[in-house]
C-alpha cells in the first residue's frame, strides 16, 4: 500500500525536522523512441514485453540473452561481458533442461543476473518464495546477542569465509510497481513545505532510506521547492524498438506518437520556495532510482547536503525491460538511462563507483555501528548526525 508519512517534531535549538518518508513511487515504465522522420523529430514505439514462458528451457534462455545484449541500458557503461557470461552460464542451462532440476535452472539464471551489477535487473517475487528461501532459511545467528563476534563459518576462519561467500541468495533491493496517485504524492509534499515555510524553519531533512524509486517526474517536482531556476533534471535516453538505438525522448512519451529529440525533464521552481536556508537528504544502499534524484539533485544546491553512513545504491536506470521465462518467471531490467546536462551518464554504477555519495559521512565507530544495528527508530544515529550537522550553521 502507497502512502506518505510527515513526521514533524522540534528537536534541540528549535531545528525543525520533517521527516518525508516517500516510501515509494509510482514506477514509471519509460522506453523507447523510433525511427527519424527529421534532424529533430521521431516516431516514438516503445519495446514490447518479450514472452517466452512457452520456449524449451534453453531456448528461452538464448532468447533473453540476446534480448539482453540488444534493450540492456547499461553494456557499455559497466563493462558487460556477455560471451564470458554466456559460457559460464548456458551450459548450465543445458544440464538443467536434461536433469528437469528447476533448481538447477534458476541457479544458473540467478548466476546470470547477479553478474550485472543493477539493482534495476530483477526477478518476478515467485523466485524468491519457490528457491531463494529454500537455499537461505536457517537458524543462521540462532541464540546470537548483539555484538556478539563470529570468529569461524563451518570451521573456517571468518575472514576467509567472507571472502568466499556467494551473495547469490542475498536479497534483490529492486523498484516495483505498487500504485499509488503521483499527484496526491506531489500535494502531500506541498502541504509540508507550505507548513514548513510559513513558519520560517531554519533547516530540513528529507529521508529517503529504503526509498524504491518511481517517476522521475515527482522526484523533479519535490526538488523544485529548493530551486530559484529551471534545471535540466536528466535527459533521458532509452532503446529504440524502431532502430534497436537508444535515443533521447521526453520523460513519458506517448507510445506510436512523433516526439522532439533531446528534451530534457527540467527541475521546475516550485511555490513556496526555501532557498537560502540548508536541507539535508538522509539515503542509504536502499535508496533506490528516483530517490537517488533527489539526493542527486539536492547535493547540487550550496546549501543541499547529503547524510549516511553510505551512499544509494547506484541504479537509476530507466525501467521497462521485461521478459517471461518458463515456469512462471519473469525478469526485468532498465532499458533507458538517465544523463546529466552534458548527456553523461550519471549515478548508475560503474567498476564498482557510482551512486549518491554523502558528503557528511557518518562515522563507522563501534558505538554507532551497534546502533545502527539495533534499527530502532528512537534512537537512528543518521538522523542525529543530520541534527547535529544543521546545529552547527
Amino acid at each position: 500500500m502507497l502512502y506518505i508519512s510527515l513526521k514533524m517534531s522540534y528537536r534541540v535549538r528549535s531545528i525543525l525536522i520533517v521527516l518525508v518518508c516517500l516510501s515509494t513511487f509510482v514506477l514509471c515504465g519509460n522506453a523507447g523512441c523510433g525511427r527519424l522522420d527529421d534532424d529533430n523529430s521521431y516516431v516514438f514505439k516503445a519495446a514490447s514485453a518479450a514472452d517466452y514462458s512457452e520456449m524449451g528451457w534453453v531456448e528461452a534462455y538464448d532468447a533473453i540473452h540476446a534480448q539482453m545484449i540488444e534493450q540492456y541500458a547499461f553494456t557499455e557503461w559497466k563493462d558487460l561481458d556477455y560471451a564470458t557470461l554466456n559460457s559460464n552460464t548456458r551450459p548450465k542451462i543445458v544440464l538443467a533442461e536434461v536433469n528437469s532440476s528447476e533448481d538447477e535452472y534458476i541457479t544458473a539464471f540467478l548466476e546470470y543476473t547477479k553478474s550485472i551489477p543493477d539493482g534495476h535487473v530483477f526477478w518476478s517475487d515467485n523466485v524468491t518464495t519457490n528457491i531463494m528461501l529454500k537455499h537461505s532459511d536457517g537458524s543462521y545467528g540462532f541464540g546470537m546477542v548483539l555484538g556478539d563476534m563470529i570468529l569461524e563459518w563451518n570451521d573456517v576462519p571468518i575472514a576467509t569465509a567472507l571472502a568466499l561467500l556467494s551473495t547469490l541468495w542475498s536479497p534483490t533491493t529492486h523498484s516495483l510497481a505498487l500504485g499509488g496517485d503521483e499527484h496526491a504524492l506531489a500535494a502531500k509534499f506541498k502541504e509540508a513545505m507550505e507548513f514548513l515555510v510559513g513558519r520560517n524553519v531554519p533547516g530540513i531533512i528529507i529521508d529517503v532510506r529504503g526509498n524504491l524509486g518511481g517517476t522521475d517526474a515527482l522526484a523533479a517536482n519535490i526538488v523544485g521547492y529548493f530551486y530559484s531556476e529551471q534545471t535540466i533534471y536528466e535527459y533521458q535516453s532509452v532503446y529504440n524498438e524502431y532502430t534497436g538505438i537508444f535515443d533521447t525522448v521526453p520523460d513519458d512519451p506517448e507510445d506510436n506518437s512523433v516526439v522532439k529529440r533531446n528534451v530534457p525533464l527540467n527541475i521546475e521552481p516550485q511555490s513556496p520556495q526555501y532557498i537560502t536556508k540548508p536541507v539535508v537528504v538522509i539515503v542509504n544502499p536502499d535508496s533506490i532510482s528516483s530517490a537517488e534524484g533527489i539526493a542527486m539533485a539536492i547535493k547540487r544546491l550550496d546549501l543541499g547536503h547529503v547524510v549516511s553512513f553510505y551512499g544509494t545504491n547506484g541504479s537509476f536506470g530507466i525501467v521497462g525491460g521485461k521478459a517471461s521465462l518458463p515456469l512462471g518467471y519473469s525478469i526485468s531490467f532498465p532499458m533507458g538511462r538517465s544523463l546529466d546536462k552534458y548527456k553523461v551518464i550519471q549515478v548508475d554504477s560503474k567498476d564498482g563507483l557510482g551512486c549518491v555519495t554523502p558528503d557528511i559521512r557518518v562515522p563507522k565507530t563501534s558505538a554507532n555501528m551497534l546502533t545502527y544495528a539495533k534499527k530502532d527508530a528512537t534512537d537512528d544515529v543518521e538522523l542525529d548526525a543530520a541534527v547535529a550537522y544543521l546545529q552547527t550553521l
